[in-house]
């Protein structure tokens, strides 16, 4: 992982770097992007997406709680002893 700094010393990574980071695959980066969580910043001399860390720090937050959220929904402490009882 070797972030690219701009004259604006920000960090830039590509959708690799993002993935490597934030310990997800390439695919769920390029997912963020699609589902708007995360915007592309540009591209490198390859042409490669390039993110701002800021950026991809966001969109694991905004994601990683997203999937909290649901956890939470789902787990047997969610349901009440009323939903619990057996219907007859």
């Amino acid at each position: 992982m070797c972030g690219r700094a701009s004259v604006e010393d920000e960090i830039w990574l590509t959708a690799r770097e993002a993935a490597e980071l934030t310990g997800v695959s390439v695919v769920t980066v390029y997912s963020w992007v699609n589902r708007g969580h995360l915007k592309v910043g540009g591209l490198d001399h390859r042409g490669q997406r390039l993110f701002r860390h800021l950026d991809v720090a966001r969109a694991e937050k905004a994601t990683r709680a997203k999937a909290k959220r649901l956890l939470a929904l789902a787990s047997p402490s969610s349901v009440t002893s009323e939903q619990s009882l057996p219907i007859r």
